[in-house]
């Protein structure tokens, strides 16, 4: 195989999403092969042979969903990136109105991180700044609309005030305005 094919290759599965889902797999592959471990048939969900209900259910994913997925009981095992809106849920904090029943069993180091810019030419120095001086501002944020970048802004902007008006002409920009209330 040619080195450019072998690079392509080793880059298509070293994708996050693809990481993730392999992890849940591998776990799951795991379970399903120890003598000790009676259920072995498999949606991402386990069950013994020959009964109706599944036992287990796995749910991989970047966005907070797992959370939900968790703390609803559709699902008993789940991977989310980044770990931080676990914690808000376990404390029932942000945009979880109750504590939500679930634990962190691992955290895999991740250096996700936000940074918010502007252009100096603006004055601005804070969140704060641009909702008491009503700047206008477009914004650009990486990932779809379920990742969990955008519940971080979200929470982020509520706590100082604003909100994102997304405006879908523009792609993956929206605009920053006051919260009403």
């Amino acid at each position: 195989m040619a080195e450019k094919q072998k690079i392509q290759r080793a880059t298509r599965y070293a994708r996050p999403v693809v990481t993730r889902s392999r992890l849940m797999l591998e776990t799951v592959s795991e379970l399903v092969g120890g003598d000790d471990w009676p259920y072995k048939q498999t949606l991402v969900q386990v069950r013994e042979q020959d009964t109706a209900e599944w036992f287990l259910s796995f749910f991989a994913s970047d966005s907070p969903e797992g959370i939900w997925e968790v703390g609803e009981k559709r699902a008993d095992f789940a991977i989310i990136n980044p770990a931080a809106p676990a914690t808000l849920a376990f404390r029932g904090t942000g945009p979880f109105k109750k504590p939500l029943p679930l634990r962190a069993i691992t955290v895999i180091p991740s250096l996700d991180r936000i940074g918010f810019a502007v252009s100096k030419r603006t004055g601005l120095t804070s969140l704060l700044a641009i909702r008491e001086k009503r700047y206008p501002l477009r914004v650009s944020m990486r990932g779809h609309l379920t990742h969990s970048v955008h519940l971080f802004i979200r929470e982020v902007l509520a706590a100082a005030g604003l909100t994102l008006e997304e405006n879908r002409p523009m792609g993956r920009r929206g605009a920053l305005r006051r919260s009403r209330g």
